[in-house]
């Protein structure tokens, strides 16, 4: 109604005032197209009309003035017009346009029906379902989107209320990684402990049950028993049966078990399950071994902790991607030198700035630093610290110290001898089972270089970062006592085989000497028969503190067995080693062995032999090594023989 009203007006009053009526007739014209394209939520219903009646307005135009230019106006508008309104609105707008063509449809239908369809039909059409695919597509996007954020969101709640059983299940993303670093820890509690089995029993969703294990068929879960009891208790036990297989395990095996240590797995007051090792033999663990479990358990528990945190920074920002991608490289590093240089290049990654971590030794600090940082120092004392910043971490335990303008800094000098002069400083502690055992730093030459979101970021990656040490070092001293001899301290057979195959390697690769020396107490089993077995452990132990004392830094003292023992001399020639064991056996020989009832003294016969003088391989070193100590004995014992003068003598 308004528009015809509008178009009689313009029509009445044209030929006297046309500048003012067209003024109207645009504005009129204007308020329809912001209702057909800007006003569709609150009125859908009138885009189509309000399109129509434009066109129509145009097409009356037309009709009464005779001017092609307006005739042809009103299609680019329905084209335009397809792009943005609604599906119903364009249904209705379609159906409507062969209004606007009554006169032609009357006088020329097949032509003007051939018109609407190409010019009007057929172009619209393929502008609405163009359009509204990508509308679809945006509003698929969207929703993604949305459902992403709504799972970050209960991962990110779920993370913050760790403190019941079965939370464990529902924060592992990467459930095959973490299988594989478990099962990792399995075999080595399996080897140190020579057990038949080791099992991973955890409370999940599903119930109790063997989540991993290293046996091919992993064992079924009965209601009570022995593993339930020291999950409900968080204990650790070892528990034998001397008349048969253990019948209140909680689990049942093909095999019949008679040995079991059992340790609780928890997470921060949690009880995540129990790790079991198993034994066909009576008696076959004791409460070290119960130990080296307990630290295994602790480290599985430490594992599960991660994967936790790891989870929940998958859905973070930019900058919580960089610091997920830098805590999943610690979780595949076992070694602590490795692991202390990757969070010196991690803070690098995470600041933007230089990275420094100070590593307790002793009455010092190693200092560790990312690349091209420059640093005059590799080592800092304590005493170096006092007065500095950093002694506020050391003795004060400070969380954290975080400075942008260090030259306004009222302290003389505000980091120890050999640092440079930094501007920007963050400075946290890195705790290891709650001991001080280092302290990180990122440092920057700039003013104002870190702001609170690096402190942030910091000191997350800190967190993760002790955690991963103190993997470390429980997977170092569970590694020693796999490798070491637990009478004497010193390395056992297997490793000895092979470290000496390590260094055979490593001497080709670089073309350095090395010298094995194989050493054996000389009537050792008259000690054992005369003063009894106990005082020949007396007598071993000795020994083996001895070599310690007396070989270098770089060698590797090993028990070979029994009353025998071996040491590699690296970078040592055949006469080097000859000094060596010289020094040793002089040192034995004079050395009187004290035990509760007598004094014994003991004397010692030495083989040697050298790489690549004497033999090429680890089989033959030790082959010709063994014969010099062969040598040794036949030649009236306390002596040392080099393999090369057995070979002289023959010439």
């Amino acid at each position: 109604m308004i528009a015809l009203v509008g178009i009689l007006l313009y029509l009445k009053t044209a030929e006297r005032k046309p500048l003012y009526n067209l003024t109207i007739l645009t504005l009129l014209c204007g308020y329809l197209i912001y209702i057909a394209f800007f006003n569709q939520k609150k009125k859908p219903y009138l885009s189509g009309l309000s399109v129509f009646t434009v066109q129509f307005i145009l097409e009356s135009l037309f009709q009464l003035r005779h001017t092609g230019l307006i005739h042809h106006a009103h299609i680019p508008l329905a084209l335009t017009a397809s792009v943005f309104v609604q599906r119903r609105s364009f249904v209705l707008l379609m159906l409507v346009q062969p209004v606007l063509h009554i006169p032609e449809l009357l006088t020329s239908p097949e032509k003007s029906s051939l018109w609407l369809l190409l010019f009007i039909y057929l172009p619209s059409l393929t502008l609405f379902i163009t359009a509204y695919k990508n509308k679809r597509t945006i509003h698929n996007y969207s929703e993604k989107l949305q459902t992403l954020k709504r799972e970050a969101q209960i991962i990110a709640n779920e993370a913050k209320e760790i403190n019941e059983d079965l939370a464990l299940s529902s924060h592992i993303v990467k459930e095959e990684k973490l299988k594989s670093e478990i099962m990792e820890l399995l075999n080595i509690a399996q080897k140190a402990l020579i057990a038949e089995d080791v099992h991973l029993f955890l409370q999940r969703d599903t119930g109790f049950r063997c989540y991993l294990s290293t046996s091919e068929k992993a064992p079924s879960v009965e209601d009570g028993g022995l593993i339930q009891t020291v999950l409900k208790e968080r204990d650790a036990r070892v528990v034998f049966s001397e008349d048969g297989e253990i019948l209140d395990s909680g689990y049942v095996t093909d095999a019949p078990v008679r040995s079991i240590a059992v340790s609780s797995v928890v997470d921060q007051e949690v009880a995540l399950g129990v790790i079991c090792a198993e034994s066909l033999r009576y008696r076959a663990f004791n409460e070290k071994d119960l130990e080296v479990l307990r630290g295994i358990a602790s480290i599985v528990a430490q594992t599960f902790h991660r994967h936790r945190l790891l989870s929940v920074l998958n859905f973070a920002g930019s900058s919580l991607k960089i610091l997920h991608n830098e805590s999943s490289i610690l979780t595949r590093i076992l070694d602590v030198e490795e692991m202390i240089k990757t969070i010196t290049s991690s803070i690098q990654k995470l600041s933007g700035a230089g990275g420094i971590v100070l590593w307790r030794r002793a009455a010092s600090y190693q200092v560790y630093t990312s690349d091209k940082l420059p640093l005059r120092t590799e080592k800092v004392s304590i005493k170096k610290l006092r007065g500095t910043l950093l002694d506020r971490i050391h003795t004060y335990r400070e969380e954290s110290i975080s400075i942008n303008e260090l030259s306004r800094f009222d302290k003389k000098n505000p980091l120890p001898e050999g640092f440079p002069p930094f501007e920007s400083l963050i400075a946290m502690p890195l705790f290891v089972n709650e001991r001080l055992q280092g302290i990180a730093m990122a440092v920057s030459e700039k003013k104002e270089a870190f702001n609170q979101s690096h402190i942030s970021l910091f000191r997350v990656y800190l967190n993760q970062a002790s955690e991963s040490l103190s993997k470390a070092l429980l997977h170092e001293e569970i590694k020693q006592l796999a490798f070491t001899d637990g009478l004497t301290g010193l390395y056992n057979h297997r490793r000895f085989q092979e470290r000496l195959d390590e260094e055979l390697k490593r001497a080709e690769r670089y073309g350095e000497p090395l010298s094995l020396i194989l050493l054996d107490i000389d009537h050792f089993k008259r000690v054992n028969d005369t003063y009894g077995h106990p005082a020949g452990d007396a007598v071993l132990k000795k020994l083996a503190e001895i070599i310690k004392r007396t070989v270098r830094e770089i060698d590797f003292p090993a028990r070979y067995g029994g009353e025998e023992f071996a040491i590699i001399t690296l970078k040592s020639r055949a006469r080097n080693a000859e000094k060596i064991a010289e020094r040793l056996r002089k040192t034995v020989q004079k050395t009187v062995i004290k035990t509760e009832d007598t004094e014994i003294t003991v004397t010692l016969s030495l083989g040697i032999a050298s790489y690549p003088d004497d033999a090429t391989t680890r089989e033959a070193l030790i082959e010709k090594a063994d014969q010099a100590l062969y040598k040794a004995k036949n030649s009236g014992r306390n002596r040392t023989v080099l393999y090369r003068e057995i070979l002289n003598s023959k010439l």
